[in-house]
């Protein structure tokens, strides 16, 4: 994905995130500025449970588990550690299935608090 790609897509968000919250006050416009600039960069964004909630809960409100937008998000696992991709994609889709919990202890966590921002 070159800049020009990565720069619409960074537009995208700002304007997803526009139209799903009321204010770009505090923590959501904070992980706003920091998931616009992984995007621009081609890096990710560190998404924590019990951090970025909200913001989380807005993008998977416009986003579907397939966009491209995903690619520059990892969800965080509990030992300070992101997901494998393969889990973070579960996670997304809202399908845990046959994923070991013990492994992965904060899985379900981020699905329950995900579902919060569907539609």
């Amino acid at each position: 994905m070159n800049i020009e790609q990565r720069a619409v897509l960074a537009l995208e968000a700002y304007n997803a995130m526009l139209d799903e919250t009321d204010s770009f006050e505090g923590d959501v416009g904070a992980d706003l500025a920091y998931l616009m600039g992984e995007v621009l960069k081609g890096d990710k964004f560190q998404a924590w449970l019990g951090l970025n909630d909200e913001f989380m809960r807005a993008l998977v409100g416009r986003f579907g588990s397939g966009h491209e937008l995903w690619k520059h998000v990892e969800l965080m696992n509990d030992d300070d550690a992101p997901f494998p991709d393969v889990v973070q994609a579960k996670i997304l889709r809202g399908a845990i299935g046959n994923l070991d919990e013990e492994d992965f202890p904060l899985a379900g966590a981020w699905i329950e608090m995900l579902k919060k921002g569907e539609k």
